[in-house]
């Protein structure tokens, strides 16, 4: 072995500029995503993961790329075998000094990473041990497979394409879960925040690195390298297309394989059914066997009035569980895979417009299924969000419900022209439903179908319906070209401008002076506050809420202040990510408890509640929050606007 060290000497001096590099590129990415996600709340160890994933694979490559595979492509290496040193000693050092830079590149970022996230808590140095284990073990796994695939010559990216169809086609057709089996499992969850080793992941992914390594080893030593110099060779004519056939007949096969897998559909055990040609709704059943078949009868009716409309074959299959955990009227939805059906967990609301919110986002999920998630784009989602509601309150004209929900509806519109939009907050919905509410957005839409109805008739919208909402768009490119905005549709549909019949319902958009619409549209009250961030650390922060009295005296529905955690790019709001502070209505401040009549209060809007949410946040952390209170005219929530901030 007295030769291995004039030959690290000369790899290093040789790729250093190279080496450099690339240690450079990854360290800023390292370091940018770790101030990223350290400023949004993560710890140093946890922002590390996204780096390491790309990093360690991508040092490995670079690595081995100049150090193995490009030398013998250009029989560089044959002037080392030349030289006094053995066969072992040239690939012994190749191995070290490719290692060294692999695992050095990685473990500075990770040290950079954790001391950028500014947060020497106790916690953060425990972690710190095990993480790094486990941030060894990958690199470990990282820098065996590649080492090996350089020794592949030109079948080497041949290989990998093949190794990785194998590991899709494995997790695929079997209960394997990617993040449960070694070497991915070090990439898990626990990643950043155990405090104990993870002995046997960290053991079985430095075995598979390990194997892969000793693999490289025999292919370099075996029969004095020969192998490894005739798979350095570039490929042939002959061998092109043949590692193009494979490759192509693999990628056919995968796909098929996994597209004709037999699944086992999802269902429901001892379900209550209801069905009608193209319509399958399955409930859990409850103690009251009639109540339940009452209610999917219903259900039954509503999806059928939509299906006929939108002149749809076959809706996907609903199934249906009740959760007394959730609110009433209220529900939350997912989709089964390849549009299997749609699951829906919901609670009966007590009154018709709440039962009709309920039945709405029955037909809204299933519409978005239908349709592969094309009817969800924001440039035509709000004739999704409206479509269930106004299916509610025009297509089912034997209920008893139609006519209050559609005054419901139309004071939603108006409550929506008092608070400000206009024609092109439609291109901009999701903006305006965080103005609005999303409940107040829905009735605007839905109003604006049920005004397109009544003036053009049902045959005309319905065709500039259907193709938004009736059409399963295909799952690939093809969607692209084969989604229409809703503004060129409805011209090609209907003959009319849509500019024109969005300014003649908004025209329409005015209660008559002294009507009973004016009188409950200025009984709504105006929702307003503050938030303030006071700091009880030097990193941490607390959230102070102040909140203005509503514009008309005496509302005595409770206010709520929702509020959620949220990424550094904005994106829509999760429901499931949402937090909520309970305000109770108090009176003006300074006001004693013996001061009588509500009469005698200021017209101006004054302080009334301040409150703490006891949840703390780190500076850099992103919020976004608003204040939400029921109304009972338009039978939902009234809100003063999603606003999104930073933690100063």
């Amino acid at each position: 072995m007295n030769g291995l060290r004039p030959l690290i000497r000369k790899e290093l001096t040789e790729h250093r500029t190279r080496f450099l590099l690339v240690a450079l590129v990854f360290h800023a990415f390292a370091m940018l995503q770790g101030f990223a996600e350290a400023r949004s709340g993560l710890s140093g160890a946890v922002a590390f993961r996204a780096p390491l994933v790309i990093g360690a694979p991508l040092c490995a490559f670079m690595a081995v790329q100049v150090i193995v595979s490009q030398e013998f492509s250009r029989r560089t290496q044959l002037f080392l075998e030349a030289l006094p040193v053995t066969r072992a000693e040239i690939a012994l050092s190749k191995f070290i000094v490719s290692a060294v830079f692999a695992y050095g590149t990685i473990v500075l970022g990770f040290l950079l990473t954790m001391t950028l996230s500014g947060r020497p808590a106790p916690t953060l140095i425990h972690v710190a041990g095990p993480t790094l284990f486990r941030v060894l073990a990958w690199v470990v796994t990282s820098h065996g497979f590649f080492f090996l695939l350089s020794t592949l010559g030109r079948y080497r990216f041949l290989v990998f394409g093949l190794g990785y169809l194998a590991l899709v086609s494995l997790f695929e057709l079997t209960d394997l879960e990617p993040l449960a089996t070694p070497p991915f499992s070090v990439l898990d969850g626990r990643f950043g925040t155990e405090t104990s080793v993870a002995w046997g992941d960290i053991l079985e992914t430095c075995g598979i690195g390990w194997a892969f390594g000793g693999l490289a080893f025999l292919v370099l030593l075996v029969r004095e390298g020969a192998i490894a110099t005739r798979l350095s060779e570039p490929m042939s004519d002959r061998e092109k297309l043949a590692a193009t056939a494979v490759s192509v007949v693999a990628l056919v096969g995968l796909v098929s394989v996994i597209k004709h897998t037999k699944t086992i559909p999802f269902d429901l055990p001892n379900a209550v059914i209801e069905q009608s040609p193209g319509i399958t709704i399955k409930l859990l059943p409850s103690d009251d066997r009639a109540a339940d078949e009452r209610l999917l009868a219903d259900i039954r009716l509503r999806l059928e009035a939509a299906r006929r409309y939108l002149e749809i074959d076959a809706l996907p299959p609903v199934f249906l569980v009740r959760s007394p955990d959730l609110d009433p009227g209220t529900a939350q939805t997912g989709k089964l895979a390849d549009a299997s059906g749609v699951v829906l967990r919901f609670r009966e609301a007590s009154t018709p417009v709440g039962q009709a919110r309920l039945q709405a986002a029955i037909i809204r999920q299933a519409l978005l299924v239908l349709t592969n998630e094309r009817a969800c784009l924001e440039a035509n989602r709000w004739i999704l969000d409206g479509f269930g509601l106004f299916a509610m309150a025009q297509l089912a004209s034997d209920t008893h419900s139609d006519e209050a929900l559609s005054q419901v509806l139309r004071l939603r519109a108006l409550y929506a022209t008092k608070v400000g939009f206009e024609r092109a907050d439609l291109d901009r919905w999701l903006s305006l439903r965080e103005r609005l509410g999303e409940e107040v957005a829905d009735g605007l839409a839905a109003d604006l179908l049920s005004n397109l109805h009544a003036r053009y008739g049902k045959e005309k919208l319905g065709t500039w319906l259907r193709a938004h909402l009736g059409t399963p768009y295909p799952r690939d490119i093809r969607a692209l070209w084969l989604t229409p905005h809703f503004s060129d549709a409805f011209a090609r549909s209907i003959g009319v401008s849509f500019d024109e019949a969005f300014e003649n319902w908004r025209h329409g958009l005015t209660p008559k002076v002294g009507s009973d619409e004016e009188a409950r549209l200025a009984s709504i009250p105006k929702i307003d506050g503050t938030v303030s961030m006071r700091p009880i650390g030097k990193e941490t922060r607390r959230i102070e809420i102040q909140l203005s009295e509503p514009t008309r005296r005496g509302a005595s529905s409770p206010v709520e202040f929702r509020y959620a955690r949220i990424e550094p790019i904005n994106a829509e709001l999760d429901p499931a990510s949402l937090r909520t502070e309970y305000l109770e209505p108090m009176r003006p401040a300074n006001t004693p408890e013996t001061t009588a009549p509500e009469t005698t209060a200021p017209e101006t809007t004054a302080p009334v509640a301040t409150a703490q949410v006891f949840e703390t946040f780190v500076r850099g952390a992103r919020i976004a929050w608003t204040f939400s209170m029921p109304v009972d005219a338009l039978a939902c929530d009234v809100i003063s606007g999603w606003k999104r901030e930073t933690i100063p």
